[in-house]
């Protein structure tokens, strides 16, 4: 496999995500209010999205690009390479170390980090405060 987003950081997600992730969705009578509900639980009680959203911004600016055609480019031609199969280890045991951290966090801390670049589509707009779990 070969492409879009790195398998590191689509691991690191699953990770974080089998420990903060929603244990059942919210219900409700109407569809918006179930729509309402999910965005409270994102963004604001208990902000879970604050967590996650911490994955591709720290992987960004920590390796320059989550898709892994970039990342890899330089051994498209020689994938099976010592070299790349090295590059690949460091990015997955640095992405395994900020995602242990992340799954660390007790509820409170993680209600004050920060939102990075939102890469949600919804019209909500959240906001944070500025702590850093690294």
């Amino acid at each position: 496999m070969y492409g879009d987003t790195c398998g590191a950081l689509v691991g690191a997600v699953l990770a974080v995500g089998a420990v903060h992730g929603r244990g059942s969705l919210p219900t409700a009578e109407t569809r918006q209010e179930v729509l309402a509900a999910s965005r409270r639980q994102l963004y604001t009680e208990p902000g879970l999205y604050r967590i996650f959203n911490q994955l591709p911004n720290w992987f960004q600016a920590r390796h320059g690009h989550t898709l892994c055609r970039e990342l890899t480019a330089r051994w498209q031609s020689n994938w099976l390479c010592k070299e790349h199969a090295l590059f690949c280890r460091e990015i997955i045991t640095d992405t395994a170390e900020f995602a242990a951290r992340l799954m660390l966090l007790t509820e409170e801390e993680a209600s004050d980090l920060r939102f990075g670049h939102v890469v949600d589509c919804t019209d909500a707009t959240p906001s944070g405060t500025t702590s850093d779990p690294h």
